[in-house]
């Protein structure tokens, strides 16, 4: 069991370190080496830094709520070892689907983008 909540605590670090290094790390515009690499985002400057911004605010939200939040309080539960990394690989799933989805849906909202033909 101990492996499992090392694993979590792990991704709760990356998720938080992740989140940060989006905020203060992502290049500059036309030059998108360092960044979060989704359609919307890489639009235009301020598209580039607004969704940069939010990426790094939303991964340390979700990193808090899933791996700080959720995953100790089913610990109380006291289920099997396979359901606990069953549950927390849902977990990470579920923070990737929704850091590309969130940001996604904010960016196309807050700009107006239009979904080109």
């Amino acid at each position: 069991m101990g492996s499992v909540i090392a694993c979590d605590i792990i991704l709760a670090v990356f998720s938080i370190y992740i989140g940060i290094f989006l905020k203060k790390k992502s290049t500059i515009y036309p030059n998108m080496d360092i960044g979060f690499h989704i359609m919307e985002v890489c639009h235009n400057k301020e598209t580039w830094n607004y969704g940069n911004a939010f990426a790094g605010n939303l991964s340390i939200f979700l990193g808090i709520i899933f791996f700080i939040i959720i995953f100790p309080l089913s610990l109380i539960f006291k289920f099997q070892r396979t359901f606990y990394i069953f549950f927390l690989l849902f977990l990470a799933l579920c923070y990737v689907l929704l850091m590309f989805l969130i940001v996604k849906y904010k960016i196309k909202k807050k700009f107006n983008l239009k979904k080109r033909n």
